[in-house]
Formats: C-alpha cells, sequence, structure tokens
C-alpha cells in the first residue's frame, strides 16, 4: 500500500467516524439546547420563579430527549450514516406479496 493509498484510507476512516460518531450527538445538542432554552427563559421571565423555571427546564429537556431519539430510531435506514438497520423499515412491507 502506498502512502497515497493509506492516507485516503485514513481520511476515509475519519470521514465516516465523524458521521457515524461525532455528527449525531452535536446535531443533538444543538437542537435540543434551543428546544429547552426557549420554553425555560420563557418561564423564568415570566414568573421569575425559578423553581418552576427549573421544572419546566426539566420538563422540556426531557421532552426534548424522548422525541429526538424516537425521531432518530425511526428515520435512520443506514444508507447515510451507517447505523441503524438497512432493511428495518421497509422490510415488513417488502415481505408483504402483492393482493
Amino acid at each position: 500500500m502506498t502512502a497515497v493509498e493509506t492516507t485516503q484510507a485514513t481520511g476515509a476512516a475519519e470521514a465516516e467516524f465523524v458521521l457515524q460518531k461525532v455528527q449525531p450527538p452535536l446535531l443533538g445538542l444543538v437542537d435540543g439546547s434551543v428546544s429547552t432554552l426557549a420554553p425555560l427563559f420563557a418561564a423564568a421571565g415570566l414568573t421569575h420563579a425559578a423553581h418552576a423555571a427549573f421544572f419546566v427546564g426539566l420538563a422540556a429537556s426531557v421532552g426534548a430527549g424522548l422525541s429526538m431519539g424516537l425521531a432518530e430510531a425511526l428515520s435512520d435506514d443506514a444508507t447515510v450514516t451507517g447505523r441503524g438497520n438497512r432493511g428495518g423499515r421497509y422490510a415488513a412491507h417488502a415481505a408483504v406479496p402483492a393482493a
């Protein structure tokens, strides 16, 4: 294997690592932060009660986490990221013969 081939293989492995392991949590963090901070600041500004704002933030973060986790699990068919199951969602439809 030449130095160029080694460099290309390393670059491809790094790109795959970033796409599969780094990008999804970062996107989730950004999305979750925005989704959680909006109701948190609204509750804090309207009630002026830290206790109420804490529970609004807690509820928003749990709800956002469940929603994003479920959406990620249902939408990932592994065609881009390599994560998930390539035939999972569509295998049931493919197994049923047409009438």
